[in-house]
């Protein structure tokens, strides 16, 4: 399975998948790649539990109202941690089959690091959008080509997601971009352009994020600068756009804090570019410059001015810059000095501040650390060439005290000693070049292939003749020993260091020299003899060297002859050849080898005096220990710095492992992290110490990289993660074992819905049976221990998973029982709608309209009696579900019964009403009528006060003839025949009382009306079976008497 992370020091490689979050591929190679301060907030997001699972901890914000709890646990664990009042956290497992999962995924991005695989799709449950998850469809990564997906700048998004401050700049800010990263080139700086083909009318199709790497000036084009990005398509790759300005460019520089982005733009706006580089390239002085600004001490472009010039004098001042700040006299000093109005102003103030204070006057003499190579905030720099780290490298030193004019040759020295020694010490650590050689970035074919190689004979033939004959490398003593064109030239440069010195110094060099290439050596030796012994008597030359083998050697080259010394003396010298085998040098010193190497030296002495002991006299043998004791001597003396350093680191160790390792105190888990987390931080704050530091670098190391921190520290953080690991372990398992009889009872606790009949039933039991289970969890002193080792408000999470588990199985179980109880209420409701449909409807029978009306009744009734049961109130209160179709059955039958019912009764009234008409002879004395009504409208014609009476009277007579039509027709029934008639009548009455014989024809039609018995339909039934009619007439003397109509039909009665 992937790493969560890349190993340290590796870079983080990313190819953003077919998804639309290139802003978020680009943000996170901006934060991690180029940000050590993004790269650490980002790693501490995630950390990977004893199980295998991955928890990962993002800041609640605002935006955290996005996340749907019932969204995200279809695929992860959720729940919120509040470490404080004001700070809580989304807490998201994933599991560890489901990292799998994520890992073998082909969807999204590609990656060395299983982190950016996981929040790549946990970022996408924090979108504004309301986006579904869907599996196989809708997804965390495909909802990445969703829209509406922030409500702010994508950046901000990440920023929030991240714990970190994003300070966007629109496209006029192209001048702070350019003067941020001349100042600060690996600053993480985000942009968002368009990007793609440009069309016909010269603008670009999409829109694109990636990272800015770097700003070129090249003046050959109208921007005048090219970027450097960085494609999240693939980010171990760079591509170049040089027409910034037509892309509607959006920039977004990535900090850790407000705070911070704030420090970043004084610095950028009130900085040179050399005072910026050197302040950013300097972890100790930006922090530094940030407890001024915590402090309300205005940062401008004099106090930057300042602050690096004192950095460069006294840079052990800034160890302790915290504590000179809270001593009132030593602030008013150091401020004072920082706001010096000029260079001259600083320096008096500077000199008077190391008089007054001591602890300053120490701490100033301190020499500085090796400064760190611009650019050490990214894991992953861009490799410059030698060349160019050379020329850095001599900048760099060019800028420490002393070495304004020699920084050039003396890093070239460098490179030359090391060349034929091997020892990384002899490399300036300035521009970070000494680190490249111990990295195996550049070796010593790096410096033969450059510039430098034609200086490496004449320097390695000056270092031979100097005496540092011992230690060559291989390569080195080579190209000494080669056969190379000695010249007049040569001898020039590699004896010019000898110019001040006197002739018998450089003729024991080339003493020196002869012990590595004789040939080289005489030819030397003719050309002093020709420029410096010209005219000079040899012999007294020869005489004037001590006696050895350097004398002897020299009398044979200038004098031609071989003395035979006594074999004392060639001892003697054979002794000290071999001597000089011993180096007193060391690349990384270790003490046992120191010890070793003086051991080898005292048996080889012993064993010299031993086998030559008939040779050698007493003066032989005291000049051999005195030898000795000066190779001791500077044996020691070589070491001393080392041992110096390795005590330092020896000590860091020791405090590293006084620190408490144990968590045995600790009786809650939420106290184990921060706790393990502040020793940690202690342990690293001893290591990052910078005497530490300058320790490990004058050893040879990167700083945390000398195998005793680095083992300490492995040691020590290995310990206290098994330590705190071991107390979480305990605490959990003392946490179940609290709660494990309550989780027993949870599990062994039956239930069940048999006997219940309806809902009500159901939910009654489910509550009972709920507050049995909660009768089972009430805290009790066990429990309320394991929440309180947990941190949980509520339950312990084994006991409340148990609960939560118990109550979804209930729930399950009840909602079971109400399906089954539905169910079957809808099968009841299934009968009754069968009874409904075939519920018979007939008339068949009825011979009157008081039969039909009888029948309806009934069959309303016997309908109604149909749903009114205890088995249908039942069905329809457990929530049946097809009760509507009862209600539209039960309607539609009603409506069948009325309809059927009314054209019963139609039928019989049309059957019956011919005849009953013809019995009372209602023609006759509606033809009477009619003559009356023309007769008025006749007479209408020459007497006016006929004219309304005569329209009142044809009005009548016409709603009449409606009537009788309509009794005919069945439409009206007896009873409401007489009523409309009568109605008629009374309209037209008041207007014909004048008129005595449209009156008395009037009252004869509506006599005849009348004189109908109220069964009028049944008796003309009867009279088809009999032959008469069963009727009576009203009590009136004859039929032009005027009748009260109104007492005539309430008078109706029947016989």
């Amino acid at each position: 399975m992937t790493p969560l992370f890349p190993e340290d020091g590796e870079h983080l490689t990313m190819k953003q998948g077919d998804t639309g979050d290139c802003y978020l591929i680009a943000s996170i190679d901006c934060i991690y790649n180029s940000s050590k301060e993004g790269r650490e907030r980002f790693k501490s997001m995630f950390h990977m539990l004893e199980n295998g699972d991955v928890e990962v901890w993002i800041k609640r914000t605002a935006q955290s109202a996005n996340l749907k709890p019932e969204m995200i646990s279809v695929n992860y664990e959720h729940r919120i941690e509040q470490v404080t009042r004001d700070e809580a956290y989304d807490v998201i497992t994933v599991g560890k089959d489901y990292l799998a999962t994520i890992d073998q995924s082909t969807e999204g991005v590609e990656s060395n690091s299983l982190a950016v695989k996981i929040i790549e799709r946990l970022s996408s449950y924090y979108y504004a959008n309301n986006w579904k998850y869907k599996p196989n469809v809708e997804t965390s990564i495909s909802a990445h080509n969703t829209s509406g997906r922030h409500t702010t700048t994508s950046t901000h998004f990440v920023a929030a997601l991240l714990d970190l401050h994003a300070h966007d700049i629109e496209q006029i800010g192209n001048d702070k971009i350019i003067a941020l990263k001349a100042r600060w080139p690996e600053a993480p700086v985000y942009i968002s352009l368009d990007y793609g083909q440009l069309n016909a009318q010269g603008h670009y199709h999409g829109r694109h994020g990636l990272r800015l790497d770097r700003i070129i000036p090249n003046d050959s084009i109208p921007g005048k600068f090219d970027y450097i990005l960085v494609n999240p398509w693939n980010n171990l790759g760079t591509e170049t756009v040089n027409d910034i300005e037509r892309r509607n460019t959006r920039f977004c520089l990535f900090s850790k804090d407000e705070a911070s982005n704030k420090l970043t733009w004084l610095i950028v706006n009130n900085s040179t570019v050399e005072d910026g580089q050197y302040i950013f390239a300097n972890e100790q002085l930006k922090q530094v410059l940030s407890t001024l600004q915590q402090q309300k001490i205005e940062i401008n472009g004099t106090l930057l001015e300042n602050i690096v010039r004192l950095h460069k004098t006294a840079p052990g001042l800034f160890a302790i810059f915290p504590q000179l700040l809270a001593n009132p006299p030593q602030r008013n000093a150091i401020l004072m000095c920082l706001k010096s109005p000029s260079a001259t102003v600083f320096d008096d103030r500077y000199q008077k501040m190391k008089q007054n204070y001591p602890v300053i006057r120490e701490k100033a003499n301190v020499a500085p650390a090796a400064e760190p190579a611009r650019g050490a905030n990214n894991p992953i720099p861009r490799k410059p060439g030698f060349e160019e780290a050379l020329e850095l490298a001599i900048r760099e030193k060019a800028k420490q005290p002393g070495f304004a004019d020699t920084a050039r040759e003396t890093v070239e020295q460098g490179l030359i000693t090391y060349y034929f020694q091997g020892r990384f010490i002899n490399l300036t650590a300035a521009g970070g070049l000494r680190s490249k050689f111990t990295q195996g970035e550049f070796t010593e074919k790096t410096i033969a292939a450059s510039r430098v190689n034609n200086k490496l004979l004449p320097g390695g033939l000056f270092l031979t003749m100097s005496g540092n004959v011992s230690g060559l490398t291989s390569h080195g003593k080579t190209m000494l020993q080669g056969d190379y064109p000695v010249s007049r030239e040569l001898y020039q440069q590699t004896i010019s260091e000898y110019q001040n010195s006197n002739t018998d110094e450089l003729l024991v060099g080339l003493y020196n020299l002869s012990l590595i290439n004789p040939s080289t050596a005489e030819k030397f030796l003719k050309y002093a003899k020709e420029d410096l012994l010209a005219g000079r008597d040899l012999s007294e030359v020869i005489a004037r060297q001590k006696t050895g083998p350097a004398k002897d050697w020299l009398g044979r080259q200038l004098l031609h002859n071989t003395p035979q010394p006594d074999p004392g003396i060639r001892r003697i010298a054979d002794f000290k050849a071999r001597l000089d085998s011993f180096p007193v040098e060391y690349d990384a010193f270790e003490e046992q080898k120191y010890n070793d190497r003086l051991a080898a030296l005292e048996r080889f002495a012993a064993d010299f005096k031993r086998n030559y002991a008939h040779e050698l006299s007493s003066s032989s043998l005291a000049q051999i220990d005195e030898l000795v004791g000066e190779k001791k001597q500077a044996l020691k003396k070589s070491v001393q710095t080392y041992l110096l350093a390795e005590a330092v680191l020896k000590t860091a160790a020791e405090k590293i492992n006084y620190i408490n390792t144990k968590f045995i105190t600790h009786k809650v888990l939420r106290t184990i992290r921060p706790d393990k987390e502040l020793r940690k931080a202690n342990a690293s704050k001893i290591l990052n110490d910078p005497t530490v530091i300058q320790a490990e670098r004058f050893l040879g190391y990167e700083p945390g990289e000398s195998p005793i921190i680095k083992g300490a520290k492995q040691a020590f953080f290995e310990k206290i993660d098994a330590e705190s690991s071991k107390q979480v372990q305990y605490l959990k398992r003392r946490a179940q074992n609290l709660v494990a009889p309550k989780i027993a009872a949870i599990h062994a606790f039956h239930y069940n819905f048999a006997g219940c009949t309806d809902l009500v039933q159901v939910q009654k039991r489910e509550k009972a049976i709920q507050g049995q289970i909660d009768i089972l969890v009430e805290h009790d002193a066990a429990s309320r221990e394991a929440a309180n080792i947990e941190g949980a408000l509520g339950f312990s999470r084994p006991l409340s998973k148990a609960y939560h588990e118990k109550l979804k199985e209930i729930r399950a179980s009840a909602r079971a029982a109400e399906n089954n109880i539905k169910n079957e209420s809808s099968r009841v409701i299934d009968r009754i709608i069968t009874r409904l449909r075939n519920f018979p409807i007939n008339f068949t029978g009825c011979k009157s309209e008081k039969e039909i009306e009888a029948r309806r009744e009934e069959l309303e009734k016997q309908l109604q009696t149909i749903i009114q049961t205890p088995a249908y109130r039942n069905a329809v209160a457990n929530g049946a579900s097809n009760v509507q179709q009862v209600n539209n059955i039960l309607s539609n039958q009603q409506r069948a019964i009325e309809q059927k019912s009314v054209a019963a009764i139609v039928s019989i009234r049309k059957a019956a009403a011919p005849q009953i008409l013809a019995s009372i002879d209602l023609k006759k004395y509606m033809d009477n009528l009619e003559d009356k009504v023309k007769r008025m409208e006749k007479d209408a014609l020459t007497k006016p006060d006929y004219k309304i009476p005569s329209k009142k009277a044809r009005q009548m007579y016409n709603s009449l003839e409606h009537n009788r039509r309509k009794f005919l027709e069945g439409e009206l029934s007896v009873q409401g025949f007489k009523l409309a008639c009568k109605t008629a009548v009374d309209i037209a009455m008041p207007d014909l009382k004048i008129h005595r014989g449209c009156k008395e024809a009037v009252y004869k039609v509506l006599n005849r009306v009348i004189s109908i018995v109220t069964f009028g339909i049944s008796a003309a039934i009867t009279y088809g079976l009999t032959g008469r009619y069963n009727m009576f007439t009203p009590k009136t003397e004859s039929e032009g008497k005027a009748l009260d109509v109104d007492k005539a039909i309430q008078n109706i009665k029947p016989r």
